[in-house]
């Protein structure tokens, strides 16, 4: 196994370097975070300098976020729990509950 990290004391390795080199596991630790800090460096840079971030949205709303990291279907899950318990619970039970019943 070989750990490669960006300009780290292993090298800028590919994945084809790693498997020419005998390796049969490469991790790449770095990919995402590194790279998204870089974005939201941008991002900030625009927003301070021209007033806006939309150069580095590329076209995106705020659902395509949602949608792209599951909190779309996560919403959508506790919509069908919400709904279901709804159906299955007359809503006067809560109104007719005293303080002590809530515990």
């Amino acid at each position: 196994m070989i750990n490669v990290l960006p300009n780290g004391l292993t090298g800028n390795y590919t994945t084809e370097d790693c498997k020419r080199l005998g390796f049969k596991l490469a991790i790449y630790p770095c990919t995402g975070f590194i790279p998204a800090a870089v974005a939201m460096e941008k991002s900030y840079a625009a927003l301070r300098d021209k007033g806006t971030d939309l150069d580095h949205c590329n076209g995106w709303q705020i659902k395509d976020f949602f949608e792209r990291v599951g909190l779309k279907a996560s919403w959508d899950f506790d919509r069908a729990v919400a709904e279901e318990t709804r159906s299955e619970i007359n809503p006067k039970k809560y109104e007719e509950m005293q303080g002590h019943d809530i515990v």
